[in-house]
Order: structure tokens, then C-alpha cells, then sequence
């Protein structure tokens, strides 16, 4: 037994974040996570589009109320815990909980600008219009956060005694309340946002507090808590001019909650809602139904309940301003209840789901109300009927393959296969298959993509009409990827202990076997199809002209991966141990004639023909392997932990590996690490790689990422990173289209600006950070092509912007 150990070692040449390669992120429409679990829907009167979002989806989504589309999402968030609109800035205001960030969109875009780490969950937020402000409150930090959101730069942190999770803002007095949960001792913070600093407080005994509202026209503040003394819930009703508390409002012991509640305040009816928790309510034997608490504001006193049906767990509440009906939203009745005058229960809409949240659009005079079962209600305000009901299933994507017909790319996901055309533009979406996780099989001489779903179907997929035309049953229930044995026009599709033997020529099942394995590699040496199974110790020689098993080879555990060198006739293999072997099974003789001692894990083997390599990618390193000597020959430090998947782009001999967080691209030839680029890693991460365009793609929460694989040479492939925040018109003056060289240094991304001579802004675009030549086509945001004339380009990130002037003729 021959053992080998390194004798190489190459430093990782890393490029950051650089997004010199990256050509193109293709957001895939209608994709991931729907609306489920949202219960805020934010209106932007800039351009007309609604911002949905909750703290259980992934992804703010952005619908376009005029046509009632969707229009993107932002997928960096992960976790929502407020968002507000900045309308003199142009600018909305995202807290996202989960990574503690700070977003800022453009409103007039809704392109994603940036982001300020908060080092804490940011529980809410209002904008200050006077003085151009917005203030965070954290969930677990006793600070206010001050920030300017034009260039998206924290401005300061007022020092507290306690955390804000509920804010309010009165433009009157020019001034912050700030109300903290627990540890409420020093009650409701009062901020002056002239200077930022605290010049009162409005007491609160002690108590727990849980929603806050404010009252512009009566000058009043209201605050939902518990009494300490008491175990019952009350209002506090504060005069905002004098600090002083003017009222307290009891609750029912019946109907009074111990964990959570919420206010609604309608100005025009001068009515306060007290929405009772349905998760933390104390359960009593004499509450007949879940109710809605009505407060008189004129006279600060409880005038009546609105009683809904037993069991309806009141979630949130909406208004609408034009016809002064507030809607009330259940976790637990697939209806929205509508409340006009005299405070009682108008009508229903009927969802068809339980609705998270109702959220009103002034303009228009309609309502949004995501469901439970990612649908959307377009809702009249005016009769409270649904005029639209729009289906946002989630697609999240599998797996990619790439068929050289028609140089498409199909996206396979939850919901459904997308064909991508060569021009990176989606062709077709065919929803309405839940297709399994797994990478689908491709026959060439039919031009059929074949893929099953989660209920044991297999479904042949023309690639030339972009169509289902045969669904059929297996016998055994899909599992495991299809496996197309060469030239025998037959399927092998796995389940979990037999498989299917599917015919493609006559779209039926001809067998089923057992004992085959679940993961195929042919051998065209030998003829015959070795397979292996994660869940069985052993590797299986299959005979697939009879269908029969020929050989079966013992082994100590479960295959945990393999490659098959077909050049030198050799079949590797990981057991997985501490320590690491790669064993080499000789396909000829059946026996295993040698053993490579790995320095680290083996979660991938990758064997590159042309120089008759074998990669073995590991939690933290990328060994060589040469295969004639099977000696390792260098390692590499690696990010890609750990590594998922790989494709081979062979026009300049590079192996990227997709890991849990970041890809990795390796140089074969001189195996160097040449780029390492960071993401938010998927459960299902794939790549695929287009020999005809030369390009690589990696599907992720519903984003289609695009790579070129252009450059050769290591010099040329260490991207040029921009020093110098610039921006140049390549061609000055230009025809037809404009060509800028954007300098933008650092991770995140910028946005390319082009006005005309008037002073308006014509055309938007995204700068990826290093990217280096951006092409304003020259259209407007329309699409139209602009007139002849003297344009003015601007390129901010953050705080700086670079400017130059370009000629369109």
C-alpha cells in the first residue's frame, strides 16, 4: 500500500469580493419564499410600488400596484422587522433583524444602495422630514441610532437607559418617543432632534410596555402595557406639550393579555383600536370570542368591544384613511373582518387563507393582503371586494442544466422548470411541479430534459417547445438524481431502496431492481455502470444491457463520493473517517490497488481529463492528486466549506467549486487559486458551465448569477481591483450606446445615474463592486431610446459620487 503526503503548498490568491467576473445577476420572476408569514406591506407613492415583507420570509418583495405584477425582491434580508419611507431623500429605510443591518433602497428604483451594520437586531424606525433623519431603535441596546439615509451614514448614537422597540415622531415639538419593553423603569424617552439629546421622560410605573401611537391633532400619546400591581392590561394616555400622564384607561381582567398587544389610532373618527394578542391572551373559561377593544380619544374612555368569532386570533390591524374602515387581520380564519361606524363588523373578505396583514394604498384606494398560501388579494377599499388575486408560489431553485440545442439554460426548482435563453433572458417559466432536488437527466437524441416531483412522478421535457409532453408514474418513488445509461435509451431513477428502469423511446417503466445503488457512473471502458450508495457500504458493477448485477465490491462504510478516471481505467473513492483516504479501485481487475492518504475531508472528488488530475475538495483545503503516480502534489487554502458541487470550465482549464458560502475558482494548470467570491450560501447551491458562450452559472434564492471565463494567464485572472473611486466615458462622443469605466473600490455596490441637460434623471443602473465597464444602452427607464444630445452621469456609492458629462448623437 503506497501512502502519499503533500509536498506542495500555494498561498491563496484571493480577489475579496470582487465581481470582476460576474457578468449578470437574472432575477427569476414569481421565486422564492412568496409572501408567506409577512405582516407588513409598505406603499412608496414615488414609484407606485408596495414592499412586502415579514419576520418568517426570505426576501423583501416589491409589487408594482399598477399592473399588479411583481416586480423583484431584495433577497439580503432575511428577517424584517420594520421598514419606513424617506420621501424627500427618494429613499426607503429597511431594519433587518436577523444580520442586524441597516438597508437603504432607492425609491425611485428600488435598487438596493447599501447597508450599516448595527451590531444588533434594529427593532424599529421613523424619519425625521425636518432635519433629513432617521432614528433606529435597537431590540437589545440601550441607544437610539441617528442617520442621515441620502448617502445611508450613521450620524450618531443617543446614549439611553433603556432599548427602543417602539418609536413615534412629532413634528410639532420636533421630537423622538422612545419606548422600551422591559426594564421600563425610566419610562418613554423624550429626544429633542435638534441637538439628539434627552429632555424628558413620560413615566410608565414600572409597567410593561408593548405598542405606542401618537395622536398629532389631540397632542396626545398613547401606550399599551401591563400593570405591574395589577396583572391587567391599560393605556396610558401622556399630553406630548407637558409631559404628563393625563389618563389611564383598565382593561377587562376578561379580556386583558399577559405577553402582547397592539394600537391603531383613526385621526378622523378620533378612535383608538386595542388589538388583544391571540398568543399570549390569558385563556378564560368565561371569554366568549377574541375582541377588538374600542377607545374614546375625546374622553379617554373605553366605549365597547367588537367581538369576533371564537378562535380568531387577532393578528394585525389596517386603516383606511379614505372610507375610515379599519380591517382586522386572524392567524386562524381564512377571512379579513371589516369594521365601519358605529365600530361594528361591515363585512368580511374572504381571503381563502389566513391573511398575515392588510396594507392600504391611498392612491388608488385598494388593499394588499398577502395569505398564508403566497397568495396576494388586490382589495377595493371602496366595496371591499377582491378585484385580483395574484399567485406567488415560491420557486426556489435545484438544480441548472445546460443543453447545447437552442443554447438554453433550464432552472429546475419548487414550482417548476424556467428556460433561460442565450441572451440571459427567461424564455419560459412552466410552473406547477414540485421538482426534486436533484440534478435532471438530458437525452440528446430526443433534445428531453427528464425530471420527477416530491409525488414519485417522472416528467419528459421538450427543449424545443419548452413543454411538458409526458407525466408518468414510477413504481418506485424518485429520490435520487435519474441516471441516462448511454446509448441504451433507459432511465436508472433511484429511490430510496430500489429503483425504476424507465424506457425514454417508449415513456414507460420496463423494471424495477434492487441492490443497484442510488449514484451511477458508465464506464465506457468496460461497458458497465458502477454504482454506489451513501446509505450502503459497498460499490455495485451494473450489466446494463441485462439490467443485473455483475460484481459487488465490499467496503468498510458508505461511498460518501467518487470520480472515474476513464484515461488510466480507475475508480476513486472516499470513505468517510478521520483519517482520509481516496481509494483506487482498478475497473479491470475489480481489486483495490492503492490508498492516498488525504491531509484533510473529502467532500468532492473532481477528475480533470485533460491533465489527468484529481481534485478532492475538503471542509477547508483543495488537494491535487497526479494520477499516474497518485501522489498529492499541492494543496490549497480554500473558503468553500464545504464544497457542494463543481463543474470543470475546460477553455481555460479551471474547476469552480460551489461551497456553503462562497465559490471557489481554481487555475488547473498551475493549480492556484484565482478567485474566491462570497455569497449567501442555499441549501441546493448548483453550477453549470456553457462551453459555446464560455460562461459559468450558479442559481441562489431565486437569483440567477452569471459568470465569464474570459480571461487566461494567472496575471490576467487576478482581478484588477479598482483603487480610485472614478467614473470615464469610454467612447465621448458616443452612438447609440455609452460605455463607462466605473473605478469602484471596496464590496458593496453602486448605482450609475444619467440625467439629460434639463436636470432629469433618464436611465439607473447598478454598479457591482470591480466591475469596470458599465453600458447605459440609451434608453430611458422606459426602454425608449433618448434623443441626440449632452447627457450628465453620476456614479454614487455611499457618500462619494463621480461625475463626467458624455455626447449622444
Amino acid at each position: 500500500m503506497r501512502r502519499s503526503y503533500v509536498i506542495g503548498f500555494v498561498l491563496l490568491l484571493a480577489v475579496g469580493a470582487s465581481g470582476q467576473w460576474l457578468e449578470k445577476r437574472l432575477w427569476l420572476p414569481d421565486s422564492i419564499t412568496g409572501v408567506w408569514g409577512s405582516d407588513r406591506v409598505l406603499f412608496n407613492p414615488i414609484n407606485h410600488h408596495a414592499y412586502i415583507g415579514g419576520p418568517d420570509a426570505d426576501g423583501l418583495q416589491i409589487f408594482d400596484y399598477t399592473t399588479r405584477t411583481k416586480v423583484g425582491f431584495v433577497d439580503s434580508v432575511y428577517e424584517l422587522s420594520g421598514m419606513f419611507l424617506c420621501p424627500d431623500r427618494q429613499r426607503v429605510v429597511v431594519l433587518e433583524a436577523v444580520q442586524g443591518r441597516v438597508y437603504t433602497l432607492d425609491a425611485l428604483t428600488d435598487s438596493l444602495l447599501g447597508f450599516v451594520e448595527v451590531g444588533d437586531e434594529p427593532a424599529c424606525g421613523v424619519y425625521n422630514p425636518m432635519q433629513h433623519k432617521a432614528y433606529v431603535g435597537l431590540r437589545n441596546t440601550a441607544a437610539l441610532l441617528v442617520f442621515d439615509p441620502g448617502p445611508d451614514t450613521l450620524m450618531g448614537r443617543i446614549e439611553l437607559t433603556d432599548e427602543v422597540i417602539r418609536i413615534a415622531y412629532d413634528s410639532a415639538t420636533n421630537r423622538v418617543f422612545g419606548m422600551a419593553s422591559d426594564g421600563s423603569t425610566h419610562g418613554i424617552k423624550v429626544i429633542d432632534c435638534a441637538g439628539d439629546t434627552l429632555v424628558g421622560v413620560l413615566p410608565t410605573v414600572d409597567n410593561y410596555c408593548y405598542d405606542l401611537a401618537f395622536n398629532p391633532a389631540a397632542r396626545r400619546l398613547y401606550c399599551l402595557g401591563n400593570s405591574f400591581t395589577t396583572g391587567l392590561s391599560e393605556v396610558w394616555v401622556y399630553d406630548v406639550d407637558s409631559l404628563a400622564l393625563l389618563d389611564t384607561i383598565v382593561m377587562p381582567e376578561s379580556w386583558s393579555s399577559v405577553g402582547n398587544g397592539r394600537l391603531l389610532l383613526n385621526p378622523a373618527t378620533n378612535r383608538l383600536y386595542v388589538a388583544n394578542s391571540y398568543f399570549s391572551r390569558r385563556h378564560r373559561t368565561d371569554d366568549p370570542a377574541d375582541s377588538l377593544a374600542v377607545i374614546d380619544c375625546a374622553t379617554n374612555t373605553l366605549s365597547g368591544f367588537v367581538a369576533f368569532p371564537e378562535g380568531s386570533q387577532i393578528g394585525n390591524t389596517s386603516l383606511n384613511r379614505t372610507d375610515d374602515k379599519v380591517y382586522v387581520c386572524f392567524s386562524g380564519v381564512d377571512s379579513v373582518a371589516v369594521l365601519g361606524a358605529p365600530d361594528s363588523i361591515t363585512g368580511w373578505v374572504r381571503t381563502g387563507a389566513p391573511t398575515s396583514c392588510a396594507g392600504w394604498n391611498p392612491a388608488n384606494d385598494e388593499l394588499l393582503m398577502p395569505d398564508d398560501n403566497d397568495m396576494l388579494s388586490v382589495v377595493s377599499g371602496a366595496d371591499d371586494s377582491i378585484i385580483a388575486r395574484v399567485d406567488y408560489r415560491s420557486f426556489s431553485p435545484y438544480s441548472l442544466k445546460w443543453v447545447a440545442a437552442g443554447d438554453k439554460l433550464y432552472v429546475l426548482g419548487d414550482n417548476g422548470i424556467m428556460a433561460v435563453g442565450p441572451q440571459n433572458s427567461i424564455l419560459k417559466w412552466t410552473p406547477g411541479v414540485w421538482t426534486l432536488p436533484v440534478e435532471p437527466a438530458y437525452a440528446a437524441e430526443l433534445n428531453r430534459l427528464y425530471f420527477g416531483d416530491q409525488d414519485g412522478h417522472v416528467y419528459a421535457y421538450d427543449c424545443g417547445s419548452d413543454s411538458i409532453v409526458r407525466t408518468v408514474p414510477l413504481p418506485v418513488a424518485p429520490h435520487y438524481a435519474p441516471f441516462l445509461v448511454p446509448d441504451r435509451h433507459k432511465l436508472y431513477w433511484p429511490g430510496l431502496d430500489s429503483l425504476s428502469v424507465y424506457d425514454i423511446y417508449a415513456d414507460s417503466v420496463v423494471g424495477v431492481r434492487a441492490g443497484f445503488g442510488t449514484q451511477f457512473t458508465y464506464n465506457p471502458r468496460t461497458g458497465l455502470v458502477i454504482g454506489t450508495d451513501p446509505n450502503t457500504a459497498g460499490i455495485t458493477v451494473v450489466d446494463p444491457d441485462r439490467d443485473s448485477v455483475v460484481a459487488r465490491i465490499h467496503c468498510a462504510a458508505a461511498v460518501s463520493s467518487s470520480a472515474l478516471n476513464t484515461s488510466d481505467n480507475e475508480f476513486y473513492f472516499v470513505i468517510a473517517g478521520d483519517p482520509c483516504f481516496v481509494f483506487v479501485l482498478d475497473c479491470a481487475t475489480g481489486a483495490v490497488d492503492d490508498t492516498i492518504h488525504m491531509p484533510d475531508n473529502s467532500n468532492r472528488l473532481c477528475w480533470y481529463e485533460p491533465l489527468d488530475k484529481l481534485y478532492v475538495m475538503g471542509d477547508t483545503t483543495a488537494s491535487v492528486v497526479d494520477c499516474r503516480s497518485h501522489a498529492v502534489t499541492r494543496t490549497m487554502r480554500i473558503a468553500s466549506y464545504p464544497t457542494y458541487t463543481s463543474v470543470f470550465a475546460g477553455r481555460n482549464d479551471k474547476l469552480w467549486a460551489i461551497g456553503h458560502d462562497s465559490i471557489t475558482v481554481i487555475q488547473c494548470r498551475a493549480d492556484s487559486v484565482v478567485w474566491t467570491y462570497p455569497y449567501a450560501g442555499d441549501y441546493f447551491p448548483n453550477v453549470e458551465w456553457n462551453p459555446v458562450d464560455n460562461r459559468v452559472y450558479e442559481a441562489q434564492f431565486g437569483r440567477l448569477w452569471v459568470f465569464r471565463d474570459e480571461m487566461t494567464g494567472l496575471e490576467a485572472e487576478a482581478a484588477d481591483v479598482p483603487v480610485r473611486f472614478s467614473l470615464r466615458p469610454l467612447s465621448n462622443p458616443a452612438v447609440g450606446t455609452v460605455r463607462f469605466e466605473c473605478g469602484l473600490p471596496g464590496v458593496e455596490p453602486g448605482l450609475l445615474r444619467v440625467f439629460d441637460a434639463t436636470g432629469r434623471q433618464v436611465w439607473t443602473g447598478t454598479v457591482i463592486a470591480g466591475e469596470r465597464v458599465v453600458v447605459w444602452p440609451g434608453t430611458d427607464r422606459q426602454g425608449r431610446q433618448v434623443s441626440s444630445g449632452v447627457y450628465l452621469a453620476r456614479l454614487e456609492a455611499g457618500i462619494r459620487s463621480a461625475t463626467a458629462k458624455v455626447v449622444l448623437r
